[in-house]
């Protein structure tokens, strides 16, 4: 009985004993609003999605505005990314950093930029997706064809300080 009990035990202090992985350097291509390359400082490229959000894609709706946004945050600055997994595209999935924002991912999430779906509700920034969705925040329905309501354009103009009066 001692022996099932011990190699459980064992299973459980590895699965939740998941190193962090910690990459530094700049970013070279932004292909979207959670996607962007990073080329460290050996000179090796690193695919890099944030964790925990969902942004258009290029082509979609508020696609290149979303791209846009995070390419004001980090292109031309040094960057930290911070992760334990990669995606089935072999993509880390990374929380990011520059020397003034400690958190790309929440910037993204609080500036509305992003799908409401299944990536927004992973963890840390699941209870962070749930205050903004309760305030004045674009909200995108996750629809190719997605054609942006009035209210849905009112909103992305009040999110960047758009005087509607």
């Amino acid at each position: 009985m001692r022996f099932p009990t011990i190699i459980l035990l064992l299973f459980l202090m590895c699965h939740f004993t998941i190193a962090q992985t910690t990459i530094h350097g700049r970013s070279v291509n932004v292909a979207d609003g959670d996607t962007f390359t990073l080329l460290d400082d050996n000179n090796t490229q690193h695919r890099i999605r944030l964790y925990g959000i969902d942004a258009p894609e290029r082509g979609q709706a508020f696609g290149n505005r979303s791209r846009e946004y995070l390419a004001s945050m980090i292109v031309g600055k040094t960057l930290t990314v911070t992760y334990t997994e990669k995606d089935n595209y072999e993509r880390i999935l990374g929380k990011v950093s520059t020397e003034s924002i400690l958190d790309v991912n929440l910037r993204m999430i609080q500036s509305g930029m992003r799908y409401l779906g299944k990536f927004s509700t992973k963890g840390e920034y699941a209870e962070s997706l749930g205050m903004a969705s309760s305030s004045n925040l674009l909200r995108i329905e996750r629809n190719e064809s997605y054609e942006p309501s009035l209210n849905s354009i009112y909103l992305l103009l009040k999110i960047n300080d758009v005087n509607l009066d």
